[in-house]
């Protein structure tokens, strides 16, 4: 989930939201050298914050074509 589609998801409720994610698939994303058990718990949080954070803005190849020809 991007930071749009949280921002839709969360803003929808009046009192309260609850977002559930799949434990496995945000550990699929922390490098192993970070999977410190002891720490396992914050570098979840941590990455579901990154993950959630991320701006997937999709651009038209015209935009590009024009950025590159100013070059």
């Amino acid at each position: 989930m991007d930071r749009a589609n949280t921002y839709v998801a969360a803003s929808r409720h009046k009192d309260e939201s609850h977002i559930f994610c799949n434990r496995h698939e945000i550990e699929e994303c922390i490098p192993d050298s970070n999977r410190d058990m002891s720490k396992l718990t914050d570098k979840r949080e941590e990455m579901l914050v990154r993950l959630m954070s991320k701006d997937n803005l999709v651009s038209l190849a015209t935009e590009k074509l024009s950025i590159e020809m100013d070059l």
